[in-house]
């Protein structure tokens, strides 16, 4: 099965591990599978891949489980500092194909 799925930079990518890691909060804005943006503070706990996309595994403030394709990400910043991701250069979340 092909993916829609588009890599991210690897410094980025990095920088989401070493998070899981460091057991360290996350300021997301993320596109949801309805094409809905998503702002929330996660604690990631995993990042994997399935089925052709990488994803961002993790747990909210309230303690709500998520799962986050990383090309859906239009934001990500260090919860302790507010300074976005080294490398961060994208605009807006990316809508899932066949979404306006």
């Amino acid at each position: 099965m092909e993916s829609d799925y588009v890599p991210i930079a690897c410094l980025l990518h990095e920088q989401f591990e070493y998070a899981v890691l460091k057991r360290a909060w996350l300021e997301l804005v993320w596109r949801d599978e309805m094409g809905l943006e998503v702002h929330g503070k996660v604690l990631p706990t995993d990042v994997y891949t399935q089925a052709g996309a990488e994803y961002l595994q993790g747990v909210t403030e309230s303690d709500e489980r998520v799962k986050v394709r990383l090309d859906l990400i239009g934001e990500a910043r260090w919860s302790d500092s507010g300074e976005a991701l080294e490398g961060w250069d994208r605009q807006a979340c990316r809508k899932p194909d066949g979404q306006e």
